[in-house]
């Protein structure tokens, strides 16, 4: 082996000005050989090409080298810009172990925009760390796991593919448990990574390994397809059968069975034939391991890594006895990576915490995302918690709580902890902290990101933040992290004077510094030492004897910490850091200490307000109530997003823009500038309402400057003197003057704006148009604007405004019907246009009033409204939920054709014909008896159909629906409207004795006499059926795995399928 290679260090800054910088690269051990270093450049905020040419690479070290430097040139442009980052990464080394850092961020000063130093904080204890080796000598031990009824014996495990028993008193070597040294890929960061011990030992005696797989052909090849070889492989999960009756443990012969990753048993179950290393770019395009390269599919039971990195490993059974498993993306870690999706879909394993019966190996019915019928086997079945890059520690409380060490890429390493379902965000999101979600460099590029980012505004797609996440760059609030590893244990025990009870220990493995975080108090971070080695553990538990126990991977040993408080309190020079929280209706004066410290908020960010105070030394927070204000405090921490006081105290002339904070900031020199880090064709500014100042904002926020002379954007400086109308994106004079006004969340404010006709009043709302509504108030000379959130009560009435400017794009409110603007409504022969995305309240008044829709009719439904007084227009797109409500309209032009609405032609179907629907709404949480009235009676819930069931009621002449709150009896309805489907009640009072099955719906059914026969469109091939629960019915489904539907049958004799019938009368 040619030594252990690794970066000198995590983060570079460097000057415009210099033309480059120089990334050293180290080895430290066997020098005795050439090693050769496959090394990537990426962009982050610095764009390639623009501001540093991009390089990737190899570099040789020769025998006896012991440093290598690479130089990237930085390009010296003459624009004003905020610090920019790119990120410098190794990739492969053909020999020798690569080792951390291995990723380095790097900062480029600009020179026409200097920036002051940000102090890194410092790294001091309060404790006394001492380590104990109890062994040392072995080669990569990377785990540790107790024996269960031996107290000192324990199992060591290596990195290469070796389990010994060890004596965790003397440190002696007892016996080789295990050599599976053939079996493993050991390069890089591949191995046998994890063991568990089953918690049941006495009935299950049985051992779980995680490892990634050399396959038998392997023995026989060379290069990426030979032993070791760097080419990509798959991981297994096995379990063996332990033998206790000696004095040592032993696996019991031929035991070994493979509960995970089953599906792949050679090279030619790899992309590639596992001659391909698929971490370089130029092998990206490969299709990913885990599709079927014959169907597209996902495999099932398929565990790829197709990288060097990024298999995971992680194995922890939890109080439920069940065994959990945290499988790696499996994909690149030098690029974004497009085959890194994968993460997202149920239907593949990767990036994912998985839930396993751990004596089958099958997933769990109630698993989050199993459905009725579902297969075992299946994936889908497995997925406990997705959106995970490379999971390779986990600890499991005895509330079942997951903390996660999750590895991260050039931005965050992160601590996730959250419930059965909960998705992380990779590879979207990676970071922030404190509630914060940031997009991803890079791979918030990628062909679904923006769809995946509109689910998540939208609400149908819920992120997971981190509990804690811990930035690269030495910039940033807090500790840094370059490589997280955490602990397999929430730490118990009353050792060390109880100073650590319900703490999780990890550590940057990669600077050999080790902390604890309160998992009952996340705010709660202490540090505790540095490794004398510079390279952290790689494992933390808790024995037997309440002692913490370490794995050092590059010390070849184990041992156990003993810890005490140091008298000295860290040697009396820094502080700990402090949190207060906020008193709600109180004012309160509050001076902080000389560290640091954070002022704590039960409340949104968007319901508050942050300023100077008038002798701008102190900072004023407010809401509409109350006010705080802070002396020496560093940060405010509200519940969605933590922000940087220092921004606000900037002495200035210049100023730096803080995107997680709304700053109102005042000049006091004839040339204060505020510098924004981004493009000003992303921005927008203008006079502030009372013409004393200027705003300036974008789609996430705004900042409010008095006395300020320019605005300095990434491409331009903006001279405010030269801005006279504001229209910001390139100035000029041509736009009409805006005035613009804010809408502040959660407030009932009231707006007039001018007559003026060359005036343009704006409201601005720093959100997406689908998330409000609009329309006339009752008066009928302004507009009414409300969030459509239910549980906000609040609104906003603007009088003589012509737009509303939202995140998305601006809405003309001079159409809406009842303003008292050009165009507006009450007036003969109203023309109004539908607002996509939005719900519509519209009267039309006398004359004939027309609703235009930019699309056929065969895309819409429409009926009257519950009340008879009005019309309901809807979109048959399921993921639109959306719809307007017209009162006094006599047409609806479509792109297609003009329908007459005045007496409803229609039944909501899309372009016509049959008998008006009449809706009625459920009431949620209470149970109602209804009876239709029409031909076409359809009964509303806000909720899909796969929420609900409904049948017949037991006298038969009604349907019954219910949910998890509750049920309703209707009679005489004919169908059931759900916000992803309309379902066809008519047949469920059918008769009989013949029922006939309606494909994708569920129903219960009850034959009536003692011929009753099911009718199924299908072959019977196709179809399984068997006994309910209870074993009075018939529960019967589809063999195809995408349909999760199936039917309930009680009384019935037969079966009929297209090609046979079948008796139920013998299934038992």
């Amino acid at each position: 082996m040619s030594g252990t290679i690794a970066l000198e260090t995590g983060e570079y800054s460097v000057n415009e000005a210099d033309g480059s910088v120089s990334v050293t690269i180290v080895r430290t051990g066997d020098l005795s050989t050439p090693v050769t270093i496959d090394y990537g450049v990426n962009a982050d905020t610095a764009q390639a090409g623009v501001d540093f040419i991009d390089n990737d690479g190899q570099i040789t070290m020769e025998a006896g080298q012991s440093e290598a430097v690479v130089t990237i040139q930085i390009v010296n442009d003459q624009a004003s810009e905020a610090t920019e980052v790119f990120n410098f990464s190794l990739i492969n080394v053909d020999d020798g172990f690569l080792t951390f850092p291995r990723t380095a961020r790097i900062n480029i000063l600009d020179d026409e925009n200097p920036v002051p130093d940000v102090p890194t904080p410092p790294l001091t204890s309060d404790y006394i760390v001492d380590t104990h080796t109890v062994a040392s000598g072995y080669n990569q031990p990377i785990s540790l796991e107790f024996m269960p009824g031996n107290d000192g014996q324990a199992l060591l495990v290596t990195k290469p593919g070796q389990i010994f028993v060890v004596d965790t008193t003397t440190g002696q070597q007892l016996s080789t448990l295990l050599d599976i040294r053939s079996e493993v890929n050991g390069a890089a960061d591949r191995g046998l990574l994890d063991v568990a011990i089953h918690p049941d030992f006495e009935s299950n005696p049985y051992l779980y390994a995680f490892y990634v797989v050399d396959p038998p052909e392997t023995a026989n090849l060379t290069g990426n397809a030979g032993q070791d070889g760097d080419g990509n492989r798959f991981s297994y999960v096995v379990r063996y059968e332990l033998d206790t009756s000696g004095s040592v443990p032993t696996i019991v012969a031929g035991s070994k069975t493979i509960l995970l990753g089953g599906a792949a048993t050679g090279l030619s179950d790899i992309s590639g034939n596992g001659a391909i290393n698929s971490t370089t770019i130029d092998n990206v395009g490969l299709m990913a391991s885990d599709i079927d390269p014959l169907t597209g599919e996902y495999k099932q039971d398929y565990l790829k890594v197709d990288s060097l990195s990024h298999a995971g490993g992680a194995l922890e059974f939890g109080p439920d006895g069940m065994l959990y498993v945290g499988v790696g993306d499996g994909t690149s870690f030098d690029l974004a990576d497009p085959r890194s999706v994968s993460v997202q879909s149920l239907d593949a394993l990767a990036g994912k915490i998985l839930r396993i019966d751990p004596i089958t190996g099958q997933g769990l019915t109630d698993n989050p995302f199993y459905e009725d019928g579902m297969d075992l086997d299946s994936n889908q079945s497995k997925v406990y918690q997705l959106g995970l890059r490379n999971p390779y520690t986990m600890a499991i409380d005895d509330n079942g709580h997951i903390y996660v060490s999750n590895t991260g890429w050039f931005s965050y390493e992160e601590i996730e902890s959250g419930p059965a379902g909960a998705n992380f965000g990779w590879p979207y999101y990676e970071g922030g902290d404190n509630g914060q979600l940031v997009k991803t460099p890079d791979y918030q590029y990628l062909a679904g990101a923006d769809a995946f980012y509109a689910a998540v505004e939208s609400g149908a797609i819920t992120i997971q933040t981190a509990f804690r996440a811990f930035s690269h760059a030495n910039g940033d609030p807090g500790y840094q992290v370059q490589a997280i590893v955490g602990a397999s244990d929430i730490f118990k025990s009353d050792a060390y004077d109880g100073m650590f009870k319900d703490y999780y220990f990890f550590t940057d493995v990669s600077q050999g510094e080790v902390f604890a975080v309160n998992v009952n108090d996340r705010r709660d971070i202490i540090y505790l030492y540095t490794a004398d080695s510079g390279f952290g553990p790689v494992h933390f538990t808790q024995g037997p004897d309440g002692l913490l126990y370490y794995v050092d991977l590059l010390g070849g040993g184990f041992g156990y910490y003993n810890i005490q408080l140091d008298p000295n309190g860290g040697g009396g020079t820094d502080y700990p850091p402090t949190f207060v929280d906020d008193v709600p209706a109180e004012t309160q004066f509050l001076e902080g200490t000389p560290g640091v410290d954070t002022f704590v908020i039960n409340g949104n960010f968007a319901d508050y307000g942050t300023g100077q105070t008038d002798d701008r030394n102190s900072v004023v927070v407010w809401n509409d109530s109350n006010y705080d204000v802070l002396t020496a405090f560093e940060f405010i921490r509200f519940n969605d997003r933590t922000i940087d006081l220092s921004k606000l105290l900037q002495p200035g002339p210049d100023y730096q823009d803080d995107p997680q904070n709304n700053l109102q900031l005042t000049g006091v020199t004839d040339h204060d500038r505020f510098i924004i880090d981004g493009l000003s064709s992303n921005f927008n500014w203008g006079p502030t309402a009372a013409g004393d100042g200027t705003i300036v904002y974008d789609a996430t926020g705004y900042d409010i400057l008095n006395g300020f002379e320019q605005i300095v954007f990434s491409d331009r400086t903006v001279t405010l003197a030269d801005e006279p109308n504001g229209n910001g994106g390139g100035g000029g004079g041509e736009t009409p003057i805006e005035t613009l006004y804010y809408d502040n969340a959660a407030n009932v404010e009231y707006f007039a704006g001018s007559t003026d006709a060359a005036q343009t009043d704006v409201f601005v709302v720093a959100a997406n148009s689908s998330l409000y509504s609009w329309a006339s108030t009752a008066s009928g000379d302004g507009v009414v604007i409300w969030t459509n959130d239910a549980a906000d009560t609040t609104y906003d009435i603007l009088y003589n405004f012509e737009t509303i400017r939202f995140a998305d794009g601006d809405v003309d409110v001079r159409d809406v019907p009842g303003s008292n603007l050009p165009g507006g409504g009450g007036t003969q022969d109203d023309v109004v246009s539908d607002i996509a995305a939005s719900i519509q309240y519209l009267d039309g008044g006398d004359g004939t009033d027309t609703f235009v829709i930019a699309g056929n009719s065969s895309l819409y439904g429409w009926a009257s409204t519950e009340s008879g007084d009005g019309v309901v227009i809807w979109t048959l797109d399921t993921a639109d939920t959306t719809y307007d409500i017209l009162y006094n309209f006599e047409t609806i032009q479509f792109a297609n054709q003009t329908i007459d609405v005045s007496t409803l032609p229609g039944n909501g179907n899309g372009g016509g014909g049959g008998t008006p629907a009449t809706v009625v709404n459920d009431v949620p949480n209470q149970v109602q008896y209804l009876s239709g009235t029409t031909e076409n009676d359809v009964f509303a819930i806000n909720g899909n159909s796969n929420q609900f069931g409904w049948g017949p009621t037991e006298s038969g002449d009604g349907v019954v629906v219910w949910g998890d709150s509750g049920y309703d009896i209707l009679t005489g309805f004919e169908a059931l409207q759900f916000n992803d489907r309309v379902v066809d009640i008519s047949h469920v009072l059918d008769e009989g004795p013949v029922y006939y099955d309606i494909a994708d719906q569920i129903q219960y059914l009850t034959g009536k006499s003692n011929n009753d026969v099911f009718v199924i469109d299908g072959s019977f091939a196709d179809y399984d059926w068997s006994l309910t629960g209870s074993g009075d019915g018939i529960v019967v489904w589809t063999r195809d795995t995408a349909d999760s539907t199936y039917d309930i049958l009680t009384g019935f004799e037969s079966i009929q399928f297209n090609d046979a019938t079948v008796s139920l009368d013998l299934v038992v």
